[in-house]
């Protein structure tokens, strides 16, 4: 497979989105907060990992890389 710097590039954004829901679905379920507030931040954090993935994923069919 040939190099491919967005490719690299979308993929690190995926991974970042990944481990950024990650870490508040964590702070989500710990709870002591305020509920509506984690909720909020944990949705627009999964908004934001679909995207990337959606954004890679048509990078990949669209580049073939």
């Amino acid at each position: 497979m040939r190099d491919c710097p967005q490719r690299e590039r979308l993929i690190f954004e995926w991974y970042e989105a990944v481990m950024n829901l990650a870490s508040y679905i964590n702070h989500l379920r710990m709870g002591g907060g305020n509920f509506a507030y984690e909720y909020q931040t944990t949705e627009l954090a999964r908004q934001a990992a679909e995207k990337a993935a959606t954004l890679l994923t048509a990078h990949r069919t669209e580049h073939g890389c």
